[in-house]
């Protein structure tokens, strides 16, 4: 990549958010978090309490698509409830309220997202791969629907100690993401270690991904985090970035800049070896400073992140 597509890419991701959200106003400007090739974007439980919007059906979709075109971002990793929300359905809904809402419904709120010049690229329902195959097929279609091919869940461990897979849990998702056409990636907290995703069960569907967290891991392992990405780079469909403190630092979670998780050298590294097919999400966690706000936060996040690219 030459310097002048380098510099046009991070100016891209440079564009001021426009106002006027709060008004209804329609959306037109797009905004590319895309850096030196390095996609930059976020998971709504970033800014988790505009989940507490159950009472008005709507209400998530809507301020989702205003806090990233108020922070910059491009792309978006949809929690599944938060998606159920922005169709209507209510909160713990059954699979036949899930089951009658209209694909139309799902295709429309896939153009809202478009139309803002965001793009959902994944989708979280913590539950594929272990319900029932009808609940399966609902999970695997409206991630479809709304223009994503990957939906990832915890990962699950038989020891968290020992940090292995589960057996008889990991079949299951293998069968489901075969059987549905959708990938399924794990997100890991700090129940894994650089082994975990080395086990032969992973080889059970090539439909099976990583969802990795660099924060968690740099929190719970004494392994180098990039070390993680080299080794699995053709399994990882995204990865989560949040800055934590070593465990013998007090793994704690922090504002980007003030941990030990090695962000710099991840995006060096995605940047040296190519890897632009791995989406970088935010995953802001920590407490917020006085005088800001969740959405406001997560525009510093991503501040920092393309200094760190762009820089």
């Amino acid at each position: 990549m030459n310097i002048n597509r380098r510099s046009f890419l991070c100016g891209l991701g440079a564009t001021a958010a426009l106002g006027g959200c709060a008004t209804g106003k329609p959306v037109v400007a797009r905004h590319v978090s895309d850096y030196s090739g390095v996609q930059i974007g976020v998971i709504t439980y970033s800014w988790w309490d505009l989940t507490n919007g159950w009472s008005n059906p709507g209400y998530i979709g809507e301020k989702s698509i205003c806090a990233c075109k108020k922070t910059g971002l491009g792309t978006i990793e949809l929690m599944g409830g938060d998606a159920e929300n922005a169709v209507g359905l209510p909160h713990k809904a059954t699979l036949a309220q899930r089951n009658a809402v209209p694909d139309s419904k799902w295709i429309e709120l896939r153009k809202r997202f478009e139309a803002a010049g965001i793009t959902i690229h994944i989708v979280k329902f913590d539950n594929v791969g272990l319900g029932s195959d009808e609940e399966n097929a609902y999970y695997a279609k409206v991630t479809k629907l709304l223009g994503a091919d990957t939906i990832t869940r915890e990962v699950i461990v038989n020891d968290k100690n020992a940090r292995k897979l589960k057996a008889d849990a990991i079949k299951k998702c293998a069968e489901a993401a075969d059987k549905y056409g959708i990938n399924i990636a794990f997100h890991n907290h700090t129940q894994i270690n650089l082994a975990t995703y080395a086990d032969p069960l992973m080889d059970l569907s090539p439909r099976l991904k990583i969802n990795y967290d660099i924060g968690h891991f740099t929190a719970s392992n004494e392994d180098d985090p990039v070390e993680f990405v080299r080794r699995f780079k053709d399994r990882i469909a995204s990865i989560h970035i949040k800055d934590r403190t070593l465990k013998r630092n007090g793994a704690k979670n922090l504002p980007f800049g003030k941990g030990d998780t090695p962000l710099k050298r991840l995006f060096d590294y995605i940047k040296a070896e190519g890897l632009y097919d791995i989406p970088c999400d935010i995953e802001r966690e920590y407490a917020l400073p006085a005088g800001s706000d969740r959405i406001s936060e997560v525009g510093v996040c991503n501040k920092y992140c393309r200094g760190l690219i762009c820089g």
